[in-house]
This record gives C-alpha cells, structure tokens and sequence, in this order.
C-alpha cells in the first residue's frame, strides 16, 4: 500500500512535490506527536499499541518525505 502510495506520488505528481513533500512531513511530525501523548496516556495496553502503531506510521510517512531527492 505505501509503495503504491509512494510510486503515485513521487511519479505521478512531481511537479507538485513542494506541495506533497511538505504536506506528507508535517503530517508524519503530527502524527508522531499525537501517537507519543496517547502512548503515554494509555491505562491498557491496547490503548498503548494503538498510540505505537500512530507513532510508526509517523516514522513511515517522515521516512517517505524525507526519502525523495
């Protein structure tokens, strides 16, 4: 799914990538900041592995913005 997602984007709409790149990274960073408060606030541990897998899929979208050149 996200090499689809990747290849569409870095592919498909290079032209726009000053927007794409720009918008990928931010919402990677945000998504990494709330996955880190609900991690922390988890009382179970199904809340705590949902705040990680938010927190992972900041790594991943960080990873794809940074990873164009």
């Amino acid at each position: 799914m996200f090499a689809a997602f990747f290849k569409m984007f870095a592919y498909g709409f290079v032209g726009l990538s000053f927007l794409w790149v720009d918008l990928i990274l931010f919402s990677g960073v945000g998504s990494l900041i709330v996955g880190c408060f609900i991690a922390l606030q988890a009382k179970s541990v199904h809340a705590f592995i949902a705040g990680s897998g938010i927190n992972h899929m900041g790594f991943i979208l960080c990873g794809i913005a940074c990873g164009d050149s």
